[in-house]
């Protein structure tokens, strides 16, 4: 018996934190962008770890970009 977690497809992502190329699942979107004010962004941001998500608040903070490397 496999578990609902093996059967997720896993996709290349880069990171926000860092700008790393990683595997994880395909990020749930809002919305194809039109018409929508999130312009078709992810629901969470797309990290690698939870040191990166540490730099990602941080960039936030600090008004830098924070989705772009």
């Amino acid at each position: 018996m496999t578990s609902p977690e093996s059967n997720k497809k896993l996709v290349k992502l880069n990171c926000w934190g860092c700008g790393e190329e990683f595997q994880g699942e395909e990020p749930k979107m809002c919305c194809s962008g039109h018409m929508c004010g999130c312009l078709g962004m992810p629901i969470d941001p797309i990290i690698c770890s939870e040191e990166c998500y540490k730099l990602f608040l941080e960039k936030l903070k600090n008004g830098r970009n924070a989705t772009i490397q």
